[in-house]
């Protein structure tokens, strides 16, 4: 008998994000847990209505490349199940790892500037800060299309 893969069509990232998220208001509440479990002390949500853009500022501790390919780019993942308290204490709120998806529900495109936390990584290669984008539209119309062939730009800050 021949073993053969599961396969997940990027639809997936839809019915995880879009469809599975209530309200722009409860995709904003998922975004903000990230900044909790990142052990920000803040959240600052800000919407300019001349650029139609809505930011979500933290001060937690960032992520590295090797994080932001490990944890933030692999759906499900269960590193908070596994350490579910952060540096300082706190029991982190995220726990299915689909967060980020909310993002689709609040616009077709996404950037990130993520500056991770020297003091507890070390600069790496001189450069402490990346810049994630996705444009959620790469997963319009891809019946034919598996999650892992859609990708999102990674680059220095």
């Amino acid at each position: 008998m021949a073993k053969i893969p599961f396969k997940v069509s990027a639809r997936t990232a839809r019915l995880i994000g879009r469809e599975n998220i209530a309200s722009s208001k409860g995709a904003i509440i998922e975004l903000v847990k990230n900044g909790y479990d990142a052990d920000s002390p803040l959240s600052l949500i800000y919407f300019n209505q001349k650029s139609d853009c809505l930011y979500i500022i933290d001060a937690g501790e960032g992520m590295t490349q090797q994080i932001i390919e490990d944890h933030w780019m692999t759906i499900g993942t269960d590193n908070k199940a596994n350490d579910y308290f952060t540096k300082t204490g706190r029991v982190k709120a995220g726990a299915k790892g689909i967060g980020r998806f909310a993002l689709d529900k609040l616009g077709d495109k996404c950037e990130m500037t993520t500056k991770y936390d020297v003091e507890k990584y070390g600069k790496i290669n001189n450069e402490v800060a990346y810049i994630w984008k996705v444009d959620w539209k790469e997963f319009d119309n891809a019946d034919t299309k598996v999650i892992g062939e859609i990708e999102a730009d990674l680059g220095l800050n």
